[in-house]
C-alpha cells in the first residue's frame, strides 16, 4: 500500500489559519515524533532523528524522534524537516507556539550559565564563575565534568509533582507512590509557592560518555532512556551536581505580609545521604533569608529537585505561651535550626541544650557546608545512635574542622 508522508504523533496539533499543524506549548523546548512509514531517515536542522525502535516488526520502528530548542516565548515558530525515502525527499513542517505562562505545567531548558531567572523571575539561580556540573558519587574513575549539560525547569502540580502529563509516566501506581512521598512532610507548614522542579539529571555507570557530557535533565516522573527512574527511584552517587554550591532564590505569595518573614523557608525533596550514611530521599527544611520587599528568599543549594516556600501556620503549645523566647524559638523551628524533642508534640524550651545540638545549630545558623567524610575527631560523636534526633555527628564534625569547636579526641 501507499505510504501516508508522515504523521505528527506529539506534540497534539490543530490547524491553524494558514493551513498548518500547530502546537501550542508552555515551554521553550518540545519533543517531536513524526510517524514516517517505510521512511529511511527524518532530518532536523541537519541531524538524523532517531527511531523509537530499531527492531523492524516493532510498531514502533516507523516512529522518529527530534527535540526543537530555544522556542522564544509568545512566537510561533516554523520548524522544518525532511522524510527521506530512497532517493525521494518530502518536506515537512510544524508550527509551534510558546505560550510561556508561569503556571503549572510550564517548563524552560537552558545550557549553565552565571546567573539564570525563570519562570517570569520566580526562580532565580546564581552560579559562581568557573561552576560546572559533575556526577555527584566517587565510586568511578571518571567524574563526569562537564559545562555542556542542561537544566530542566519545571512548575509541578502541588499533590502529584507531575510537570507535564503528555511526557510523564501514565502509570497510576507509580503516581500514587510519588504523592505519598511528596506528602510526607510537616504538617505545621503549607505552601505559599509553587512547587518548582530543578534537575541536571542523572549519569549511570555505564553511561554513554556523549550522553552523559551533553546530556540534560528530565522531568520528575520523565523515563531515561535505560528505563523508568522517576524522582524518588534515583541513587545519589548518579546525580548530576554543581561542582559549586548554588545561590537559590524564590518568590512567594504576595500576600504575604512582611512582619511574617520569621515564619517562610525553604523545603527541599532530593535523594541525599541521610546521618547514618544511606542513600534515602524525602523533604527537608533547609531555611533562607527572606527579602519582604521583594517576596523572596535565598537559600544555598548543593543539588536539585523540587523547592518549595512553605509558611509555618503552627507552633507548640509549650512555645506559644513562652513569656520571654517565642518569636525567636519559632524562627529557629521555622528555619530548620532546631527541631522538637523526638516522638514528642512539645519543644520543650526549658529543657537544658548540649553541646551536641548547639554546635549542630552553629552550624545550621551559619550555612557552612558539612564536611565530615574521612576520619572523625570526636569517639563519642562517630554516629548519631545516642543523639535522639537533637543532634548530628556530620554537623560536629563539620564544626571541628571549621575551628568551631575542639575537645579531648
Amino acid at each position: 500500500r501507499e505510504a501516508v508522508p508522515y504523521q505528527i504523533e506529539f506534540p497534539r496539533t490543530f490547524t491553524n489559519l494558514e493551513g498548518l499543524p500547530q502546537a501550542n506549548i508552555n515551554s521553550n523546548y518540545s519533543l517531536v515524533e513524526i510517524k514516517a512509514e517505510f521512511a529511511d531517515a527524518v532530518f532536523y536542522e541537519g541531524e538524523e532523528a532517531r527511531r523509537r525502535s530499531y527492531d523492524q516488526d516493532d510498531d514502533d520502528y516507523d516512529i522518529f524522534y527530534f527535540e526543537v530548542t530555544d522556542l522564544r516565548p509568545g512566537r510561533a515558530e516554523k520548524v522544518d524537516f525532511t522524510i527521506v525515502r530512497g532517493q525521494e525527499e518530502t518536506k515537512g513542517v510544524l508550527v509551534l507556539y510558546n505560550v510561556d505562562q508561569p503556571v503549572v505545567g510550564a517548563k524552560y531548558k537552558t545550557e549553565l550559565k552565571n546567573r539564570l531567572r525563570v519562570f517570569d523571575n520566580r526562580i532565580e539561580l546564581r552560579f559562581d564563575r568557573n561552576t560546572s556540573f559533575m556526577r555527584n558519587g566517587h565510586s568511578l574513575d571518571h567524574q563526569f565534568l562537564t559545562d555542556e549539560r542542561k537544566l530542566v525547569f519545571g512548575i509541578a502540580d502541588n499533590i502529584t509533582g507531575m510537570v507535564d502529563r503528555d511526557i510523564e509516566t501514565r502509570s497510576s501506581s507509580s503516581i500514587r507512590n510519588g504523592e505519598a512521598r511528596l506528602a510526607d512532610r510537616d504538617i505545621n507548614f503549607q505552601p505559599v509557592s509553587p512547587l518548582f522542579w530543578i534537575d541536571a539529571g542523572t549519569i549511570h555507570e555505564n553511561e554513554n560518555l556523549k550522553e552523559a557530557l551533553t546530556g540534560s535533565g528530565r522531568l520528575p516522573y520523565e523515563r531515561r532512556s535505560g528505563g523508568a527512574e522517576y524522582f524518588y527511584h534515583r541513587d545519589s552517587e548518579d546525580l548530576v551536581i554543581p561542582t559549586e554550591r548554588v545561590q537559590l532564590t524564590l518568590k512567594y505569595d504576595e500576600s504575604i505580609v512582611s512582619d511574617a518573614w520569621r515564619y517562610l523557608t525553604v523545603y527541599h525533596y532530593d535523594v541525599y545521604e541521610d546521618s547514618q550514611g544511606n542513600s534515602t530521599n524525602g523533604w527537608r527544611n533547609i531555611g533562607g533569608i527572606v527579602d519582604p520587599k521583594k517576596n523572596t528568599i535565598t537559600v544555598n543549594v548543593e543539588r536539585f529537585g523540587y523547592f518549595q516556600v512553605m509558611y509555618m501556620t503552627r507552633s507548640f503549645r509549650d512555645v506559644v505561651s513562652h513569656d520571654w523566647a517565642k518569636n525567636d524559638i519559632e524562627t529557629l523551628y521555622s528555619k530548620g535550626i532546631m527541631g522538637p524533642r523526638t516522638g514528642s508534640n512539645l519543644f520543650r524550651p526549658s529543657e537544658a541544650i548540649s553541646r551536641g545540638e548547639f554546635v549542630t545549630m552553629l552550624v545550621k545558623i551559619f550555612d557552612i557546608p558539612l564536611n565530615y567524610e574521612g576520619k572523625l575527631t570526636f569517639v563519642d560523636a562517630m554516629n548519631n545512635s545516642r543523639a535522639n534526633g537533637l543532634w548530628d555527628y556530620r554537623y560536629i564534625e563539620t564544626a571541628a574542622r571549621a575551628g568551631i569547636v575542639r575537645g579531648v579526641g
